[in-house]
């Protein structure tokens, strides 16, 4: 009876908390300031939650150098994603959760793609950069995961991401369409624990924009189609 207790009590406090994990097998691809910029863009919306799993804690680092913040708020010290994610949805009022982890750390990053809503895959438009990102989309696939491509740190008037973008689509990829262009204003955000937009580049703020609005859609579409495949599992 204590068990069906605490089970009944748990799900009261449970909330349906959208977890979008940020990936890449490679490492240098931007996924430490797509993920801190999504947040901060993601936090005129509602509650946003941050869990860092790289050994290099640079979201951590990023959002301390932010100061006194609880919106985004970072969970600290997780084991797993999905310890980080069970914690954050039955004890905290969070909207969205955010989690960066390492490249190459292969059950990493499974565990972060298999404890999300929807699967983030930042790459650069480039062959190499395309290569060494396969094995992110292999465990996107291999846990039957919705997720997206997204170019990323992109150059000005760069033509190799038109190719690149013709290359993915053969393989029936889910590329997203805006593209992150390289600019100075993230880097310079990021040494102050900012993102661009908060910087005022108006150009860094309207493709970040695009691109949560993106990922917004497709994770929450994800979210109700998990949400109702777990209600027809529970009715048999």
């Amino acid at each position: 009876m204590l068990a069906v207790y605490v089970n009944l009590i748990a799900a009261r406090r449970s909330r349906a908390v959208i977890v979008i994990s940020v990936v890449n097998t490679k490492g240098g691809v931007g996924k430490t300031t797509l993920a801190s910029a999504l947040a901060v863009r993601a936090s005129q919306e509602g509650r946003i939650a941050m869990v860092d799993l790289d050994p290099q804690r640079s979201l951590l680092k990023w959002w301390k150098r932010r100061g006194p913040s609880d919106n985004p708020d970072i969970f600290e010290r997780p084991e797993t994603a999905r310890d980080a994610v069970e914690a954050l949805r039955l004890t905290s009022p969070y909207d969205y959760v955010f989690i960066d982890g390492p490249p190459s750390q292969l059950m990493t990053i499974k565990d972060m793609v298999e404890a999300a809503d929807y699967v983030l895959i930042p790459i650069k438009p480039s062959a190499h950069d395309w290569i060494a990102s396969q094995d992110a989309v292999v465990l996107a696939r291999m846990a039957n995961a919705i997720f997206g491509v997204v170019f990323n740190d992109v150059g000005p008037k760069e033509s190799a991401v038109r190719s690149a973008r013709n290359e993915l689509l053969n393989f029936k990829l889910p590329i997203l369409d805006t593209e992150i262009v390289r600019r100075v204003a993230h880097i310079n955000a990021a040494a102050k624990g900012k993102s661009a937009a908060e910087l005022r580049d108006k150009a860094a703020a309207g493709e970040i924009d695009a691109l949560w609005d993106e990922v917004r859609k497709a994770a929450s579409s994800a979210t109700r189609k998990k949400t109702k495949a777990a209600r027809e599992a529970a009715h048999g």
